[in-house]
């Protein structure tokens, strides 16, 4: 029953966060073998949570209008997962394993703050065509 209740809850918050971050959804950097990107789905979420055994998904961050949160992994193994503010665009916090540090950290950390221009980029409004026009 707990299951099902977690299914119907990623069912319906889905649409939600995709919306939100669809700008978003492209930003990949990397540095040395580690890779870092937006975590795309609720599902991935609750796996990252599972595998990283910390409250990423039980919190909902999914549901932070002014969170962006993206997933470090080496080999496709999550190493942490960070969270930047959108409004500052700053790094709120970066944990791995049972909401640790991992030995990474400084290295994830500096290559998030060495690309958060993609990010900024990302979040301002997209001008419209016919933003220049003048009307006569």
């Amino acid at each position: 029953e707990k299951k099902e209740n977690l299914k119907t809850k990623m069912v319906y918050k889905k649409k939600e966060y995709s919306k939100r971050i669809i700008k978003y959804r492209n930003i990949l950097f990397s540095t040395g073998n580690i890779k870092i990107q937006v975590l795309k789905k609720v599902t991935d979420f609750y796996i990252q949570s599972e595998e990283l055994r910390h409250c990423l998904f039980t919190n909902e961050y999914y549901k932070k209008k002014d969170s962006l949160i993206l997933s470090a992994k080496i080999n496709d193994n999550v190493i942490e997962n960070i969270e930047v503010n959108l409004r500052n665009f700053t790094i709120e916090q970066s944990r791995g394993k049972f909401n640790q540090a991992s030995k990474y950290n400084e290295e994830i950390v500096q290559c998030v703050k060495d690309n958060m221009d993609l990010i900024i980029q990302a979040s301002k409004p997209k001008r419209k065509k016919n933003d220049n026009k003048k009307v006569a």
